[in-house]
């Protein structure tokens, strides 16, 4: 995570976060914490983890177990979608991300992420002064994206958490996409 970034509110009470930073590695926070009042979101890998897997609901739940199983194995068999239909996988989601009218310097969120199959596209679109923000439910395939997106040439922020519940300030980002993650989100915007 890099401090320079660090824009995060808490996903309850949006209030600001402050960053307690544990160990850093080339100006970057492999640990530490992000605190507001009594909450505590503690940085892991250089990701903020968002997200307690004992407090998800029961579909949620089954969904990360699920994503987390296959993330290794998910890219082999996710461009079947395209394939069986006739389509261009890579021209297709660039049509998909096309219309977010992106600039070098746009601040994207992308919501589920998955494991960067339309995150290199729209990282292609940025810049050295865009931002990107990425976030998934499941570690797994949030790692898969990490790695995929290693050199991009864009500023990329990783983020483990709960789409209901996003770690982020209001009005914040110029646009945000999503593909194949909301199907997988529930319908509860109630929990704490």
């Amino acid at each position: 995570m890099n401090p320079d970034r660090h824009i995060y509110v808490c996903p309850v009470t949006k209030q600001p976060l402050c960053l307690e930073p544990g160990s850093e590695k080339n100006g970057e926070i492999i640990t530490g914490r992000l605190v507001a009042g009594d909450r505590a979101y503690p940085i892991i890998d250089g990701v903020p983890v968002f997200v307690e897997e004992k407090n998800l609901p029961s579909a949620q739940a089954e969904a990360l177990s699920y994503y987390d199983d296959v993330s290794n194995v998910y890219d082999d068999v996710a461009g079947l979608t395209f394939r069986i239909q006739y389509l261009d996988e890579d021209k297709t989601r660039n049509a998909f991300i096309e219309p977010l009218g992106l600039t070098p310097e746009s601040r994207v969120l992308e919501i589920a992420c998955g494991t960067g199959r339309d995150s290199l596209n729209i990282a292609r679109a940025l810049g050295k002064n865009g931002q990107f923000y990425l976030q998934d439910l499941s570690k797994g395939m949030l790692s898969r994206c990490k790695a995929k997106l290693a050199g991009a040439g864009v500023p990329c922020e990783f983020v483990l958490g709960d789409a209901c519940h996003l770690p982020f300030p209001d009005g914040y980002f110029d646009a945000v996409f999503s593909f194949g993650g909301i199907g997988v989100t529930p319908d509860d915007h109630t929990r704490q």
